[in-house]
């Protein structure tokens, strides 16, 4: 860590961590998040975990930070992630992956302002999509 910091890069945080209602493995990850200091963790959440993520958020004082995966996954949608802040505190965000935005058939920089009060991280890549591959979205 230090050699990052030394080189002024801040790491802000990790991940992706799969949350679920298991409370002591979320812990594990919360403890590791603010020993290293870091102020959110991109995860993804099963069954359980929001209740879990949530109320460990308010404890440590962190964020959470939704790591989309694309139209297949259940919190890769923008319709998906709606309905996740609509039930969710601001302790519960995203970390905007661009590849996987742009597979689910999403502008990522439009998505960025459209969740602009929850965006906690965000994650730079691109995908290089052949006609096969768009022929199958």
């Amino acid at each position: 860590m230090q050699e990052y910091t030394d080189a002024g890069i801040k790491i802000s945080s990790f991940g992706v961590n799969r949350f679920t209602g298991d409370e002591k493995a979320a812990r594990q990850v919360f403890d590791f998040a603010k020993a290293a200091g870091f102020s959110a963790i991109s995860a993804d959440l099963a069954e359980g975990g929001l209740a879990v993520a949530e109320k460990l958020c308010e404890e440590y004082g962190k964020k959470i930070a939704i790591h989309n995966h694309g139209r297949k996954h259940e919190l890769g949608s923008v319709r998906a992630l709606e309905s996740l802040f609509s039930k969710s505190s601001p302790n519960i965000g995203l970390c905007l992956d661009t590849a996987w935005m742009l597979d689910s058939g999403e502008d990522p920089v439009a998505i960025a302002e459209k969740f602009k009060d929850r965006l906690y991280g965000l994650h730079l890549k691109d995908f290089i999509l052949t006609v096969r591959d768009i022929w199958k979205m």
